[in-house]
């Protein structure tokens, strides 16, 4: 969507002077008086240009319209076109409560503003006003439309707000056609600022600096935004809205440099009154391309939301009916992604295909959510597919973490050493379905891959709900015990691995035993290299398949795994601002960056210290071969020989029989089947 910017000329084609109506722009003089006047000439005359000669115009005259005080109020006025090259609109005005309106436009048609320097005595600390000084422009439309307003070439400093366009939401009437082109505005609060009114709006090369919200539409459509907002502070930056009337066909491209606010850049979120207002509205057709690699805080780049006020505002974790329908979102992001609310499966579509995670915020790039109550997600026919960029050398980590709402951590992608490239894309609803059922009873689906058709079996992960722990020893995957049951894998099919035996741990007294060696076991069934020690013997595996009795280091034994730190957010309740609008307020203050490395410190001490006893107690045993195949180490056999335990100088040793007695059958430890390229002869195990 593109406007033009049209002009009128006067009906005279000579344009008025302000200067001929009794303004001076020396600074000194209250020049207000004087401009309305002139303003009042032209809207008796139908329109026409306005002409501000190069100086400074100090504003002090305010004026009611009955709603707002303004230094100058429009009505209905039409094909008026404000020239303003070297002219700056110096306002006297301060207050500690409210702000004023510079130019009050009301009903207004065919308007345009061109080349003004505009400068007020706004200040604040953070999100706290001190003066409010005034809002540059004031657009509504009471008794009819406003249309074709044109606000471009401008400079603006020390102003509460550069835009509001206000409407009533049970209202047909509308503000229509605006457009903003080359406006810079500096230390204010809103930059544009929409409510339930403002339709097919263009901004261009819109920049603003110090601004608490640069972007605040909500009940309103077809926006084309271009903006780029440097050194907020507090809040998000961009807050596309849904309150009463519904959002749609909004395009934003947003850079936001150096914002610090720890709260996220950008938010799409509904709120409502759910006993006025039993369905919430929507935002549609949404497109957010969004750069904020070069700004800070620790919150997220981008947060999904929902709120109903019951009558305060309380953050709402699902909701019954679809909040955001074909919501885009493409660009470069530095932080994690905050989806804080479930819509009913089946309902509207959130693509992040064109979306880059660069790895030079604080979190992990998906802080995942849209959770339903019953546990299972298959958000609809979303498509979330998204671009990881690592960035080891600088010492960032990250990875994609899946969330309940109450924060609890259901899935992890690990990217604690650094992210070459990372790639993950699934479209939720097939052939992934995530399914969360923490605390829910044993048998519960968590987790599941289904087959290539409908209904049929592919992968399933089923809540275990026993405290029973496999081994500590590193793994690639660990699986826990059912409850009940006792069973950790059920297969339809084989379950094939490359190793070729199938061994337990038996522990060693302490020996260094050589795989392929012959052993003898003790009469306690610990292990002995002593040929009178041992009742019975065996052979160590070289490469098992399967390994029983791998309870050599459980948590009884080692203690449980150190779990990775999470960092602590800021946490963030809803207040309100001078105006009653809703406003995030951090009331307790997330991880610095120095505690958080603290606390990764603490983790990785603790990580070394638990592998060192997984170390220690992983020499006290070995993997000895009860059937399956084994390379022993004796040479010099046939296939066919029997292998048997010999005594080698009190020693145990092998050695090669072709016909055993039965004595001698009864010390066998396998018969071979082959010799390997070493010499070694490999054994089909024997087991007495």
């Amino acid at each position: 969507m593109s406007l033009t910017k049209v002009t009128y000329s006067m009906i005279s084609g000579a344009p008025a002077n302000v200067k001929d109506f009794g303004a001076v722009g020396d600074g000194v003089a209250d020049d207000a008086p004087a401009i309305q006047a002139a303003i009042d000439a032209l809207i008796l005359q139908g329109g026409g240009d306005l002409l501000f000669p190069p100086g400074t115009y100090r504003l002090v005259t305010t004026v009611s319209d009955g709603t707002v005080s303004a230094h100058f109020n429009l009505k209905d006025a039409d094909g008026i076109n404000f020239l303003g090259y070297g002219a700056v609109l110096s306002s006297a005005y301060n207050n500690s409560s409210f702000a004023a309106v510079l130019f009050n436009l009301n009903g207004c048609r065919r308007m345009s503003f061109e080349g003004f320097d505009i400068v007020g005595t706004f200040s604040r600390v953070l999100s706290v006003v001190s003066q409010y000084s005034i809002g540059a422009f004031y657009l509504r439309s009471v008794d009819r439309d406003s249309e074709s307003i044109s606000l471009s070439n401008m400079r603006l400093q020390n102003v509460y707000y550069f835009l509001t366009v206000k409407g009533d939401p049970l209202s047909a009437r509308r503000v229509r056609t605006v457009l903003v082109e080359n406006v810079f505005a500096t230390n204010g609060y809103y930059g544009l600022n929409f409510q339930d009114n403002g339709d097919n709006v263009s901004a261009v090369n819109f920049r603003t600096n110090q601004f608490v919200r640069s972007y605040f539409p909500f009940g309103v459509s077809n926006q084309d935004i271009s903006y780029t907002s440097t050194n907020g502070d507090v809040f998000t930056d961009c807050l596309i809205k849904a309150y009463s009337r519904n959002t749609i066909n909004i395009t934003v491209n947003a850079l936001i440099i150096g914002n610090t606010s720890n709260d996220s850049h950008v938010t799409i979120e509904s709120q409502h009154i759910p006993a006025t207002q039993p369905i919430p509205a929507q935002l549609k057709n949404i497109v957010l391309n969004i750069n904020d690699l070069s700004a800070g805080g620790v919150g997220p780049s981008l947060r999904f939301a929902y709120w109903q006020d019951t009558p305060n505002p309380v953050q709402t974790p699902v909701s019954a009916t679809n909040l955001f329908d074909n919501v885009t979102v493409r660009g470069n992001v530095r932080s994690f992604l905050q989806f804080a609310v479930a819509q009913p499966t089946g309902s509207g579509v959130i693509n992040l295909s064109g979306l880059v995670y660069n790895l030079v915020g604080s979190g992990d790039p998906y802080d995942f959510g849209f959770y339903e109550p019953t546990s299972r997600y298959t958000q609809g026919n979303n498509t979330f597919s998204f671009l990881v960029n690592g960035n080891k050398p600088t010492g960032i980590t990250g990875g994609a973490r899946y969330r309940l709402y109450d924060g609890t951590t259901v899935g992890y992608f690990d990217g604690t050493n650094g992210l070459g490239v990372f790639k993950w894309q699934a479209q939720l609803n097939y052939p992934y379905s995530f399914c969360y059922a923490n605390g829910y009873p044993a048998g519960t689906l968590v987790y599941e891959i289904p087959g290539n058709t409908a209904g049929s079996f592919g992968v399933r992960v089923y809540e275990g709900a026993n405290n029973a722990s496999p081994n500590a020893a590193d793994s690639v995957v660990k699986i826990g015990q059912m409850n009940g049951s006792g069973r950790s894998l059920n297969a339809a099919g084989t379950l094939n691995a490359s190793g070729t035996d199938y061994a337990e741990y038996e522990f060693n007294n302490g020996l260094v035993i050589a795989k392929g060696s012959i052993v003898g076991f003790k009469a306690d069934g610990t292990l002995t290299l002593t040929f009178d020690e041992a009742v019975r013997f065996g052979l160590k595996s070289t490469a098992p398949s399967f390994v029983g009795g791998d309870v050599w280091a459980n948590d009884d034994v080692v203690g449980p795994t150190p779990q990775r730190p999470e960092r602590k957010q800021p946490v963030i309740e809803k207040g309100f601002d001078e105006v009653g609008r809703h406003i995030d307020v951090i009331v307790e203050p997330g991880d610095s960056d120095a505690e958080w490395q603290a606390k990764l410190d603490l983790y990785e001490a603790a990580k070394a210290e638990h592998k060192a006893k997984i170390e220690s107690e992983r020499l006290k045993v070995d993997r000895i071969a009860y059937s399956g195949k084994v390379p022993v180490n004796v040479t010099g056999a046939t296939p066919g020989d029997y292998i048997i335990a010999a005594d080698k100088s009190g020693q145990i040793g092998g050695e090669i029989v072709k016909s055993p007695t039965f004595e001698q059958y009864r010390m066998a430890v396998g018969r071979v089947n082959r010799i390997l390229e070493d010499g070694r002869a490999e054994v089909a195990v024997i087991i007495h």
